[in-house]
C-alpha cells in the first residue's frame, strides 16, 4: 500500500513538473565560422531557407547583439514569438533558436526540428546541438 501510494505521488510531482513552463531555447554551435567568409554565407542562407519556409521575417537591422550575422523573428506576434539569432563567437558560429520562458511553443519546436537537420546536412560535424547547462548566453 505505502509503494502504490509513492508511485501515485511521484506521478502527480511528474505530472505538474511536465505542465510547468519551459524555456524555449536550442542553441547550435558551428565551429570555423568567420565574418564575410562563404562559410558564413552558406549559414546565412540555410538560416533564411528555414525561415521564409516557417513564415520568419528578416530583422538584422534590429538586433542589438554585438556579431549578429542574422536576426530573423516570426512577425506580428506579441508573445512568445519565435527567433533565430546567428552570432558570431570565437571563431565559430552560435545559432540560438528561442520563444522565450513560457509555454511550449509550436512554432519554435517546427523551426527548431527543421533548422537542426538542415544545418547538419550542410556543415556535417562541425555542427553540435549545444545541451542547455553549456549554452553561451546573449551578451
Amino acid at each position: 500500500m505505502a509503494s502504490r501510494t509513492l508511485v501515485t505521488v511521484f506521478l502527480i510531482v511528474a505530472g505538474l513538473a511536465s505542465g510547468c513552463d519551459t524555456l524555449n531555447w536550442q542553441q547550435y554551435r558551428i565551429s570555423g565560422i568567420h565574418a564575410n567568409s562563404t562559410d558564413a554565407d552558406r549559414l546565412k542562407s540555410v538560416v533564411m531557407s528555414v525561415a521564409s519556409r516557417q513564415t520568419l521575417k528578416d530583422a538584422t537591422q534590429t538586433s542589438h547583439v554585438p556579431g549578429t550575422l542574422i536576426f530573423v523573428t516570426e512577425p506580428d506576434v506579441q508573445h512568445f514569438h519565435t527567433d533565430i539569432g546567428v552570432r558570431l563567437h570565437g571563431d565559430d558560429a552560435l545559432v540560438d533558436v528561442m520563444a522565450g520562458f513560457g509555454p511550449r511553443v509550436k512554432k519554435f519546436e517546427r523551426v527548431r526540428d527543421a533548422l537542426g537537420p538542415a544545418l547538419t546536412a550542410e556543415f556535417g560535424a562541425r555542427c553540435i546541438a549545444i545541451a542547455p547547462q553549456e549554452r553561451v548566453p546573449v551578451q
